[in-house]
């Protein structure tokens, strides 16, 4: 990781991906609050761990340290998980499917056909149970669902986070070899025909005490053409570089590229070479 950062690739921007509209928390902190204290008596603080229903009062300051209330936090988590071994699930009209990655799905078979429960609210209006098996069908249907849409998800992030690292080492690369070659340029300013930038990037392919003896084939496996990476148009930056603060580019930025292509079969290799 800290190898991209100072190469120059951009890791810092969120990847560009349209998250889909989430839909509202079927618990409020408010409803959380009213459940866990009033109806079933728990205590989600303990002695020199305060805890807080309300967003504005917690805090992370040492001094004033204050726990959020609410899904995640060790307390609440380890009291609710208590009080359900102790729920007759299946004689119950709620019936919970729990798929082995994590989502899971409350159905309730008080009607028929049954349907999900999409509310704490709606607990108080459950009746008896009139369709448990259809109700276990469709809660174990409707987990996997969302298991399957998460796993979709977490595969397109994936894929555009691996897409922005290519694009991040191919300019990282442009950049290393059009630094050098602006360099050499600049160095070989006074020999005779000495201004085209194509010369100098076949030879800096031909320099075997360099990584630039394999510059040639990383290009073609980035898929880089050769007019993008060496435009003509580099010779015009090199009144601007001067020859004495030129001679070392080659090795220094040498030694730079075989950083960018260890890092580029280590991590690229999985995905096929």
């Amino acid at each position: 990781m800290n190898e991209l950062e100072h190469s120059g690739i951009d890791l810092a921007a969120e990847d560009p991906m349209p998250l889909p509209a989430t839909a509202h928390s079927p618990v409020t902190l408010e409803e959380l609050h009213r459940l866990v204290l009033d109806e079933l008596g728990l205590s989600v603080s303990s002695a020199g761990r305060p805890a807080t229903f309300e967003p504005l009062r917690a805090s992370r300051d040492p001094e004033t340290w204050t726990a959020l209330s609410t899904y995640g936090h060790p307390r609440l988590d380890s009291e609710l998980k208590r009080l359900a071994a102790t729920w007759e699930s299946d004689r119950s009209a709620i019936v919970v499917a729990e798929h082995p990655s994590g989502p899971a799905s409350l159905v309730r078979a008080d009607r028929t056909p049954p349907q999900a429960l999409r509310e704490l609210a709606e607990l108080r209006s459950v009746g008896p149970p009139e369709a448990r098996g259809e109700a276990e069908e469709l809660a174990t249907r409707l987990a996997g669902e969302e298991a399957a849409r998460r796993s979709r998800l977490s595969a397109e992030l994936l894929q555009r986070r691996r897409a922005r690292w290519e694009v991040g080492v191919r300019e990282r690369f442009k950049q290393l070899v059009q630094d050098t070659v602006v360099a050499e340029l600049a160095v070989r300013h006074a020999e005779p025909d000495g201004l085209d930038p194509t010369v100098i990037w076949l030879e800096l392919g031909r320099d075997t005490t360099t990584g630039w003896a394999y510059a040639e084939t990383f290009r073609l496996r980035l898929g880089i053409q050769l007019g993008e990476l060496v435009p003509q148009g580099l010779a015009s930056e090199v009144p601007t570089r001067r020859a004495r603060e030129s001679g070392g580019t080659r090795a220094e930025n040498g030694r730079a590229l075989l950083e960018l292509m260890a890092m580029w079969r280590e991590r690229a290799a999985p995905a096929g070479g």
